[in-house]
């Protein structure tokens, strides 16, 4: 199924969306922006900066400036001005102020202006002499026909002079204007509503009006390659799909630049593809509904990801999963089984998979706007929902460690994993750069989404940056080694190696090796005087044990021995020295130089959480973080 399909579906499957508005957290969060509805066929969503408020005679009775957060405005459009640029192209209710306002060119001075009420006078004019007209339109009509809109919003005191007596109008012309119609005999109960923008009464009567037009004597009609239908053909596709990049089209084909662009292959665009004017509405109107209230997005560079079920089911948010747990009210359990991580995953998984039936189909699709004309679809999937529910409970179970000194597990986020495997020393952090972080970000979502399997250079960058981060603060550097973990284990556990969180019985040279390092590390730790904080030559040589393990490891015993003698804790950790070299297959083990594993990394973890776990009720105790 193409993504075009699938949105078309989707619009379909939520019907009952259309025209509502709903309340969120952008209220108590002001950086969450307001929920933004579905919008009908042949409609479009636009931020009001001004509302007039009419009487049902079309009598001017005041005007609001609006709140961003409650400024999501439904309006009815045209073909030509939903995709309009620098043309003359008037919406049919609602626009902007040079549009609008019949006394625009007064106060400017322009015959463009004057074209553009014209315009937009001549639309209003065909949907009152339809007989689809209805009071509000005959109210709106009979206001905007008095040409007095702007001098009505200076009474009110909107539009302000400055010292020279000059409002500045021009300055003004993008804002955007929204009616409401009093009607003093309505009944609320009855479902009237003076907003124009919430009145589904209206909607109706102008898709009935248009129709109409699309599907006139003069459209085109042929196959739309999207439903399989002979229907009117849109000529021109709607922008808007993208808040930061609202001229992005994803479709569209600029006729000045035919003989480039096809390069002799189709003498028109029309024999690249076509698609029909429902279709096109249906899906970007479904795009730009599910990526404003679902999607993740990045304003820096105007890349987009969302997710969704083709039948309008809950699926846990992408851009909490980018972040964060996307699970509700998920609580970590204690580390005690891994068992006892991945049954709360399930549960948590469940609550949403118990609401789908077999056919029921996930969407993952990221986008990225290329110029400021251009939206380009970087990756589309599509996955059954039973499968998709799989591949996370995989991710989740797979992916998950112990929590540096919290004593739970946990999954980390996709950003979390691109500042270990990418992040650069900054200060006592690693932080990755925006290009990086973007780029395993995208890489990283299939993962957890579609079940592919995790890049090898990740897991290798991060074991990299583990080996490179003795000079870390402390908390930063056990996060960073704690989610290598988390990505090493992932990598096997793909391989068919289990990889327990425990310490184990492994006799694996790298895993062996990492033992050594914590309980080297531990053993002088064990020495320094309350509140010091030094790095211990265990983490100082790191880098080089990592590559040269053998004659490194020389090194660090000879600067650990005034440690050794130092500490109350001798015959224990002499003891778990003995305990590992025990364990190595082979003398010539225990001398090779080559370069470690990324196994290591583990073995250093799990011992020393164990000595931590072990000594933590105890005076030689001290907490790192």
């Amino acid at each position: 199924m193409s993504w075009m399909e699938a949105l078309r579906e989707t619009y379909d499957n939520c019907l009952s969306e259309v025209g509502v508005y709903r309340e969120n957290d952008s209220q108590s969060d002001p950086k969450k922006p307001p929920y933004r509805p579905l919008v009908p066929i042949y409609h479009t969503v636009i931020k009001a900066d001004i509302t007039i408020t009419l009487d049902m005679s079309g009598n001017f009775i005041k005007a609001d400036e609006e709140d961003k957060k409650t400024a999501y405005t439904i309006i009815p459009v045209t073909e030509n001005s939903a995709g309009r640029s620098s043309n003359v192209a008037a919406h049919p209710l609602c626009d902007n102020i040079q549009y609008v306002a019949g006394d625009y060119a007064k106060y400017i001075g322009s015959d463009k202006d004057n074209a553009r009420f014209a315009d937009y006078k001549a639309n209003i004019e065909k949907w009152y002499d339809s007989p689809y007209c209805t009071d509000k339109i005959r109210a709106i009509y009979s206001y905007i026909s008095r040409e007095s809109m702007i001098s009505d919003i200076i009474n009110c005191g909107i539009f302000k002079a400055d010292k020279n007596g000059d409002y500045n109008i021009e300055k003004k012309a993008k804002m955007n204007v929204r009616f409401k119609v009093i009607d003093p005999d309505a009944d609320p109960d009855e479902g009237y509503k003076p907003e124009t923008w919430q009145d589904k009464e209206l909607f109706e009567s102008f898709i009935k009006l248009y129709d109409e037009t699309v599907s006139g004597e003069k459209s085109k009609k042929s196959l739309c390659y999207s439903s399989g239908e002979e229907k009117t053909i849109a000529a021109n596709h709607p922008k808007n799909i993208l808040a930061t990049a609202g001229n992005a089209k994803l479709i569209s084909a600029n006729s000045a630049w035919i003989d480039l662009v096809w390069g002799g292959r189709f003498k028109e665009s029309s024999e690249a593809s076509e698609v029909s004017y429902e279709s096109s509405q249906k899906a970007h109107n479904a795009l730009s509904w599910l990526i404003a209230n679902q999607g993740y997005k990045r304003e820096r560079d105007n890349l987009t990801m969302v997710s969704w079920c083709v039948g309008n089911k809950e699926i846990p948010d992408i851009g909490e999963m980018i972040t964060d747990t996307p699970f509700e009210n998920f609580e970590a359990p204690k580390a005690n089984t891994e068992y006892t991580y991945a049954q709360k995953i399930n549960e948590a998984i469940m609550g949403y998979q118990k609401k789908f039936n077999d056919n029921d189909r996930v969407v993952f699709m990221s986008a990225k706007a290329a110029t400021n004309g251009r939206l380009s679809i970087k990756h589309y999937g599509e996955l059954k929902g039973s499968e998709y529910f799989c591949n996370l409970k995989k991710w989740y179970d797979n992916c998950s460690w112990i929590y540096p000194y919290k004593d739970v597990e946990w999954t980390p986020s996709p950003r979390q994993i691109s500042q270990a495997a990418y992040g650069v020393k900054q200060g006592n952090f690693v932080k990755a750069s925006e290009e990086a972080e973007k780029s395993c970000i995208e890489r990283i979502l299939p993962c957890i989404i579609e079940g592919r399997p995790l890049p090898f250079d990740i897991m290798r960058s991060a074991v990299k940056t583990v080996s490179r981060g003795e000079a870390l603060g402390r908390s930063e550097r056990n996060k960073i080694i704690a989610t290598t973990c988390a990505i090493i284990k992932k990598y096997y556990n793909e391989k068919g190696v289990e990889i327990t969180m425990e310490l184990n019985d492994s006799n694996d040279r790298s895993y062996l090796f990492g033992r050594l390092l914590a309980v080297a590390e531990a053993l002088e730790r064990s020495t320094y005087n309350p509140g010091e904080d030094r790095a211990t030559n265990a983490e100082r040589y790191w880098s080089s044990f990592a590559q040269r393990p053998a004659v490194t490891w020389a090194i660090i015993q000879e600067r650990l021995r005034p440690y050794v003698n130092k500490t109350k804790y001798k015959a224990k950790y002499e003891k778990l020295f003995e305990e590992i070299h025990s364990k190595f297959v082979s003398p010539d083990e225990y001398i090779d130089n080559r370069e470690l594993s990324p196994m290591y990394v583990l073995g250093y973890w799990c011992q020393k959480n164990n000595i931590y776990k072990s000594s933590k009720n105890s005076d030689e105790n001290k907490e790192e973080e």
